[in-house]
């Protein structure tokens, strides 16, 4: 065998150029119970044993993407040829490259089988499975290498895709592309309703929606798949508001505010805001500032002339502001020259109701006449005073005794006399004379007192008469002149305490004083007084220390006084409470870790420096930093990097104050059971933290068991083979009595029927365990189905199956319409109604027979899709018919609206080939006959 094997090599090595231009394509089709797929491949190079030999092989599908219960499951996955076995091992739900698709990967689990015979132009059945999915819409196919979005490198880094490898095809992947479209109908066919709606997307211009940039109004169909499967159109109605920018003029005049500031040249302003929609609001305010109007006017005006309300009598710069047209103040400088005339001033006096000028004066006056110039005004002015004399009228008192003459005559008693007289002034002069008369014998006597002296017993106080009696009875009668006292009333500002009247005088009061004269009267001086009140002001000065103050330092806090001269000519007294902040020095200790920030600054080593700080008080503060800089620990992970699945294996490090492991233990140790890294975060007694970990791989020692049971032509017992041990370190030793005892060899032969409790044990202890059960000894029985039933053209495989793994031989019979005659599962397509037999041949000589009949119905086979969306996404945009092989042209297909109108037309077109179909064109959603 070893000597064939190496020649077969050679062969191999020299034909690998022509191996290897061998080809294969997989094939999906439906099978005649409408709910089954089939996939096979069909070779376009035949081969023989050991060429048939099929390392691998991979099939990969794609379905409509759906929910529960529409999710595409696959059930009754069924190898269609005997003594091979496939597995879905790979699903991907709705990928990012393709959200409306799911992914399921088929691999043949028989590796290296020679199971598949491949004759050029046959189809060969690899598989079949249902749809477990209460629905299903669109349809399902081989993925295209060439086209399909998700192939590799893809986001879930999946390795999806199609491959056969042979060793006819060199050991390399053959397979080129699918037999036809490579797609089926997704079954159980469900039927969708058109579902179309709408939402409406509101946006501030440059803001994204679902990915994308938005500038303008815009309206976006997306097409989505239903948890059903259905299609359903979306509609966005993408409504952007633009950015509002509002740009406006606007005035300010020169030193008023504008929005609270003062500006004094032309400005643009920039005030940034949000909409009522939340979109970005911006105003441009160009702000123009207004200078003030500024005009000089000249006017002339004649003495005593008004101008704005005021006369004026000599030149004058008059300032007035008024509003201007635009808001601001206007300053109009008005410049006044008053033309003054030459005046002539004459002083007159006279008399009470005398004529000055045609004008009669009964009091002082004046008379002017005015004589005008040239310019209008006056150029000369006479100006009279008139002091007026009035008429003299006295009133006198005569006191006469009987018979005294008065005035030429004498008079004998009381009377009154009117006497009109001309003053030295030359005006009239009336004297009303009061005449008493007294008694012959009375005395007269004129006196003149001060007032309040006392006279015949009557204090005086202003003129008066006396009239006193004398001894004899004669009347003495005083005619009495009071010489009033003079007051004089002052009014005067002292300072507080300031000497007045013999003594100091701190608040008002008035102040009286008596003079003696010696030959007058007596004088009163009233002096009003009024206090100015001391000016005493206190103020806190707070100053560092070191620092000066009007020129001088000071050490310590100070009262300082300064007099000063007030407006009022007082002394005015500051006192100044002056505190020194005393000189602040501070020392401060800073622990870090190597590596740690402070400042901005990362510290490594000790390191010490003097910083200047300023304190609240704004005085300066000498700040000495020392740090001390202590190393990161250095942990260590001590613990065994490998260790039996099932097992646990300690890993340890130093005791610290604090061990965090990554798994969330808190211990210097910790126990692990599944492989990873494991990292520890260990914290000093200074607080300085650092990481360590270590790799551990739990070894998983596997194995597959095989069991036969006793041949039918044999009593040898039954037989138990552990095939490939994987994992963990060889060589290996085997046990089939549940670890007990152990061979080096991996068979074990003459069991009875039974269940064995398996065991397989690598070089350091690691185990695997599994049971397996050696069967009864039965004799070899055939399973085939009564009968099959295809239609015309089709192919279905002949499912042979047996209680036996094993065999020798086989042949089927007749051979005509089979792909093979002596391999399980040939493909059959007879042309009619056909019975097959068969006959096995075991290893152990024993022969078995059996057979199953095939029915050929001749209906040919045609479907549409009830519904298609042609939105130019690469799936299900064309409608077009299915048929199978027996159908070779389709002679009309005609598409109508729901008002009956042609839409489309095809005559003569070929099944199963899009574009020869309808891509919807530019017509509207909705339901066609």
């Amino acid at each position: 065998m070893r000597t064939w094997l190496k020649i077969t090599g050679l062969a191999i090595c020299c034909f690998w150029s022509w191996l290897a231009t061998a080809q294969i394509q997989y094939k999906l089709d439906v099978m005649p119970d409408g709910a089954t797929y089939r996939v096979s491949m069909i070779p376009d190079t035949s081969w023989s044993f050991p060429f048939n030999l099929t390392a691998s092989a991979q099939v990969t599908l794609s379905v409509p993407h759906g929910k529960p219960p529409y999710r595409f499951v696959v059930e009754d996955l069924t190898a269609l040829t005997p003594n091979t076995e496939w597995l879905d091992n790979v699903h991907i739900e709705a990928p990012l490259e393709a959200p409306d698709r799911d992914y399921i990967s088929f691999a043949l689990v028989s590796l290296g089988t020679d199971a598949y015979s491949y004759v050029k132009g046959q189809e060969v059945p690899l598989f079949s499975f249902r749809n477990g999915a209460d629905g299903c819409v669109d349809s399902i196919g081989i993925i295209d290498h060439q086209t399909d979005p998700f192939m590799p490198p893809n986001s879930a880094g999946a390795n999806i895709g199609n491959a056969i490898v042979t060793l006819g095809g060199g050991l390399s992947n053959v397979y080129t592309g699918n037999w036809g479209t490579g797609r089926a109908p997704c079954l159980p066919e469900l039927i969708c309703d058109p579902h179309v709606s709408w939402q409406t997307v509101e946006l501030c211009e440059g803001e994204t929606w679902a990915g994308r940039l938005f500038q303008q109004d815009t309206l976006i169909e997306q097409h989505f798949i239903s948890c059903s499967g259905c299609d359903s159109l979306v509609q966005t109605d993408i409504r952007v508001f633009p950015h509002k920018m509002t740009e406006t003029d606007a005035s300010v005049c020169l030193g008023e505010p504008w929005n609270g500031a003062f500006f004094y040249s032309d400005t643009t302003l920039t005030e940034y805001g949000t909409t009522w929609k939340g979109c970005d609001s911006v105003q441009v305010t160009h702000l123009h500032v207004l200078a003030p109007s500024i005009s000089n006017v000249e006017e002339m005006l004649c003495y005593g002339d008004t101008y704005g309300g005021t006369a004026f009598f000599g030149d004058t710069i008059l300032y007035e502001i008024y509003p201007a047209a635009n808001g601001c103040d206007s300053i109009v400088t008005a410049l006044i020259f008053v033309e003054t005339p030459t005046f002539i001033q004459t002083d007159t006096v006279v008399c009470e109701g005398s004529m000055v000028g045609g004008q009669i004066f009964e009091t002082d006056g004046f008379w002017e006449e005015n004589i005008p110039g040239t310019t209008g005004c006056d150029s000369l002015i006479l100006h009279t005073e008139v002091s007026v004399l009035p008429a003299s009228r006295d009133s006198v008192e005569i006191w006469l005794a009987e018979g005294q003459n008065w005035g030429g005559q004498p008079w004998f008693s009381d009377t009154t006399v009117v006497q009109i007289l001309q003053n030295e002034a030359g005006c009239d002069s009336v004297l009303t004379a009061d005449i008493v008369v007294f008694p012959p014998n009375t005395l007269f006597a004129d006196t003149t007192l001060c007032e309040g002296q006392i006279l015949a017993g009557h204090f005086i106080e202003h003129d008066t008469l006396i009239i006193d009696t004398l001894t004899d009875q004669s009347l003495k009668v005083y005619q009495v002149a009071v010489i009033p006292t003079p007051v004089e009333t002052r009014d005067t500002l002292v300072c507080a305490g300031s000497w007045l009247g013999g003594g100091p005088v701190f608040s008002d009061t008035l102040l009286i004083e008596v003079f003696n004269g010696t030959d007058v009267c007596d004088s009163v001086r009233q002096t009003q007084v009024t206090v100015l009140p001391e000016v005493l002001t206190e103020e806190t000065l707070k100053i560092c220390f070191g620092e000066p103050f009007e020129g001088i330092i000071y050490e310590k806090d100070t009262l300082l006084s300064k007099t000063l001269p007030a407006a009022s000519g007082c002394d005015s007294l500051i006192l100044t409470h002056l505190e020194i902040l005393p000189e602040k020095t501070g020392f401060e200790a800073i622990t870090l870790c190597a590596g740690d920030i402070w400042n901005g600054t990362a510290f490594y080593r000790d390191t010490s420096f003097s910083q200047i700080l300023s304190t609240t008080d704004g005085c300066d503060s000498l700040v000495q930093m020392v740090f001390t800089v202590f190393p990161l620990p250095e942990p260590e992970i001590i613990g065994e990097t490998t260790f039996c699945a099932g097992d646990t294996t300690t890993l340890k490090t130093a005791d610290y104050p604090s061990v965090v492991w990554s798994n969330g233990a808190v211990d210097s140790f910790v126990n692990v059971w599944q492989s990873g890294y494991y990292e520890a975060e260990v914290t000093d007694l200074n607080g300085c933290r650092a990481k360590a970990g270590m790799d551990v791989s739990a070894v998983v020692v596997d194995a597959e068991p095989r069991a036969f049971g006793e041949g039918c032509r044999s009593d040898s017992g039954g037989k138990i083979e552990i095939n490939h041990p994987t994992g963990g370190m060889a060589p290996y030793l085997f046990s089939a009595d549940g670890g007990q005892t152990f061979q080096p060899d991996s068979v074990f032969v003459s069991l009875a029927p039974g269940g064995y409790e398996v065991v397989v044990e690598d070089l350091t202890g690691c185990r695997w365990t599994g049971e397996v059960v050696v069967p009864e000894k039965e004799n070899p029985t055939l399973f085939l189905p009564e009968f099959l039933e295809i239609n015309l053209g089709d192919s279905i495989a002949l499912d042979l199956r047996m209680n036996f793994d094993q065999y020798d031989s086989l042949v089927w019979s007749p051979p005509a319409g089979l792909s093979c005659e002596h391999c399980l599962r040939p493909m059959a397509r007879p042309a009619e109604t056909t019975w097959y037999g068969v006959q096995v041949w075991t290893t152990d000589g024993c022969m078995v027979s059996g057979g199953v009949a095939v029915y050929v119905a001749e209906k040919a086979r045609v479907f549409f899709p009830n519904v298609f969306s042609p939105n130019g996404d690469g799936q299900n945009d064309w409608f077009f018919p299915y048929a199978g092989v027996e159908v070779e042209t389709v002679r009309r297909l005609a598409i109508f609206d729901r008002n009956g109108g042609l839409v489309f037309e095809q005559k003569n077109m070929p099944p199963n080939v899009p574009a020869a179909g309808w891509d919807g064109g530019q017509y509207p959603p909705g339901v066609y006959t």
